[in-house]
């Protein structure tokens, strides 16, 4: 298992917790990163991943570039990446190769789309029952 970051934009306290919780692990072996994922999250079992998996390159870069950390695990093609926020999962590897304009206007669509959709349940819902 290794842990890639960059040391001047990583923020060392969110590091060495990550290098605790990993080192406070009993566990013979961690398969792939999903697993090494739920092991140490804060929450397990909230239904919002605090953690977001890749299995692109050019998507882990960009966000250890950002100032995330990167946990590759032997024999898996995946890469965990942390800490993530809501807003990260909005976040699409093509935004970086785009123009800035584009990029953003698109990015305000998927929310727009996600708020959207997330109402419109609760109005079916309203309508058909009531």
């Amino acid at each position: 298992m290794s842990i890639a970051y960059l040391e001047d934009v990583a923020n060392p306290d969110i590091l060495q917790e990550l290098e605790d919780r990993i080192g406070r692990l009993d566990v013979d072996l961690i398969i792939n990163t999903g697993e090494l994922a739920e092991l140490i999250e804060d929450n397990p079992y909230s239904p919002f991943p605090q953690l977001m998996i890749t299995e692109r390159p050019d998507a882990a870069v960009s966000q250890i570039a950002q100032g995330r950390f990167a946990v590759l695990v032997d024999r898996s093609p995946t890469v965990l990446i942390g800490p993530s926020s809501f807003v990260t999962f909005f976040q699409n590897i093509d935004d970086y190769s785009t123009r800035w304009s584009i990029a953003t206007f698109i990015r305000m669509l998927r929310f727009l789309a996600f708020f959207y959709l997330d109402q419109l349940a609760g109005v079916l819902y309203r309508h058909l029952v009531f």
